[in-house]
């Protein structure tokens, strides 16, 4: 856990035994003997997204990159791209046809390691703050099932 957190501060274990439950897959890289990558990909049908509040379905042949972070000293150097590709290529051998992932919408690193990825938006995912609470929208391929989850249309 202290490497995790040295990477990510974020990073508990109730958050690992989560996304282990939700069949995540964990990549980590590594510079000689220091922890410098971590990544998370969804391979499940649901992944529970805290930040949204909301769960993610995967339809057949989705992977959901979940999470990725390199080591401060290493970020700008390309280490989450090698990976990110390294990830895809490792997808597309297992069978899977499309990778889903979920930047917001100031992170601009996120979004041009997407774009670098040669990955395109397909739509959005949000919601507003209300007196009763969240009210969610989502626009383009992105659609609202129910009360508590979204998937991505082909």
């Amino acid at each position: 856990m202290a490497r995790l957190r040295s990477i990510d501060p974020a990073s508990c274990e109730a958050d690992i035994a989560r996304r282990r439950r939700e069949r995540q897959d964990c990549t980590l890289g590594w510079l000689g003997d220091r922890l410098v990558y971590i990544r998370w990909d969804s391979r499940g049908r649901d992944t529970f997204l805290p930040f949204l509040g909301r769960t993610l379905h995967l339809l057949e042949g989705d992977v959901y990159s979940a999470h990725a972070c390199a080591s401060r000293a290493l970020r700008g150097h390309g280490v989450h791209s090698i990976f990110h590709l390294r990830a895809l290529h490792r997808a597309r051998e297992l069978g899977f046809v499309r990778s889903i992932s979920i930047a917001a919408w100031w992170n601009t690193p996120a979004l041009r390691a997407g774009e670098k990825a040669g990955r395109t938006c397909a739509g959005t995912v949000g919601f507003t703050r209300t007196p009763r609470g969240r009210r969610y929208f989502a626009a383009g391929a992105v659609h609202l099932d129910g009360a508590a989850s979204f998937h991505v249309e082909r």
